[in-house]
């Protein structure tokens, strides 16, 4: 999109601002230089006249000094471009291989270039909403660094990953979930005429009565999910067993399908829902089980690298306030209490 068209009289700040940031997001998003064709250069040698390459970029110094472009007198350099890149994940990275996808990332890093100067030039960048978003993006950016410092999933030991597993076995274990079919009729009459004719002949009288009263609302439900699944609406765990729970299927439903006896078999009475009435069937058996150790091992180790991100980004805040004490002023913020309170009677 043309800068003139971006930045035409009469369009709003704050849509102006997003665009920027948006554009700054793309900026900080992307892979190494190096992957993207230079590493043989970075694995020739560890420096070049004496200078180190960069762990992260594999440029020296003064390979990282080149200018790619330049934008109102400002440069988009080398180095600038690598480590934008080597902030995006593997898979994104694959994106960015061919010439023309690195140009199209070039010419990103242009338009946030463009875009931030005419924000000043605006004197953006003085309100209040600027300054938020600058704040909330080198926010982020510190917590990443601080995530990318620290040691990764496949660090844990067994015994750790072991311990986690024991206090926390509850949420391995899967309990017994059950699929069910419902249909839904007007009136609690209609519904028990239709149950009598279902039990005399499950399979014909269930498939007919569903294409009319199926609770998914299609036209012939049998093609998309076939006469046994006809109103299907997946499984659920028993009443009051939270995992395994699906707000799809109706309380009164749920606690009557774990009654049933036999899969297969049909609720004796129809049930008062919020609208209308239903009869059901169960169709279907999940049994509970508890997930081995080894089956729950990649997602313990997720768990035991986001407890340690969360208390390393804890012992960063405290260490921060012992640093730069925190003065709040708690006059304001009354004041502020008592501004919105007025508004909201009016």
């Amino acid at each position: 999109m043309p800068i003139t068209h971006e930045i035409r009289k009469g369009q709003s700040s704050r849509r102006f601002l997003s665009r920027i940031f948006l554009c700054q997001s793309a900026f900080f998003s992307c892979l190494t230089f190096a992957e993207l064709g230079c590493e043989s250069a970075a694995q020739k040698s560890e420096s070049t006249k004496g200078e180190i390459r960069d762990p992260l970029t594999h440029l020296t110094p003064s390979e990282a000094a080149g200018v790619l472009a330049t934008v109102g007198g400002v440069d988009i350099t080398l180095g600038q471009y690598a480590t934008a890149l080597s902030n995006m994940g593997e898979f994104e990275r694959l994106r960015y291989q061919s010439p023309e996808r690195q140009k199209a990332l070039l010419d990103e890093l242009i338009e946030a270039e463009l875009l931030a100067q005419e924000a000043r030039r605006r004197e953006l960048d003085k309100t209040p909403e600027y300054r938020l978003k600058l704040i909330q993006a080198v926010r982020d950016k510190a917590l990443l660094e601080l995530k990318n410092s620290l040691p990764g999933p496949e660090s844990f030991t067994e015994a750790e990953v072991e311990d986690w597993y024991e206090a926390h076995l509850d949420e391995y274990r899967e309990p017994e979930r059950r699929r069910v079919s419902l249909l839904i009729f007007p009136t609690e009459k209609s519904a028990a005429k239709a149950l009598a004719e279902i039990k005399a002949d499950p399979q014909k009288a269930w498939s007919a009565y569903a294409k009319k009263y199926s609770s998914l609302g299609v036209e012939d439900p049998d093609a998309h999910h076939g006469a046994e699944l006809a109103g299907d609406q997946g499984f659920t765990s028993a009443e009051g067993v939270e995992r395994g729970s699906n707000e799809q299927v109706p309380p009164a439903v749920r606690q009557g399908l774990f009654q049933l006896k036999k899969q297969g078999e049909i609720a004796p009475a129809p049930v008062k829902l919020n609208k209308g009435w239903g009869v059901y069937r169960w169709t279907g058996t999940s049994a509970a089980r508890t997930r081995s150790r080894a089956d729950s091992e990649r997602a313990i180790r997720a768990a035991l690298a986001r407890k340690q991100f969360r208390e390393a980004e804890g012992q960063l805040e405290k260490e921060l306030r012992e640093a730069h004490p925190v003065v709040i002023n708690q006059q304001m913020i009354d004041a502020l209490k008592a501004s919105s309170e007025s508004e909201h009677q009016k």
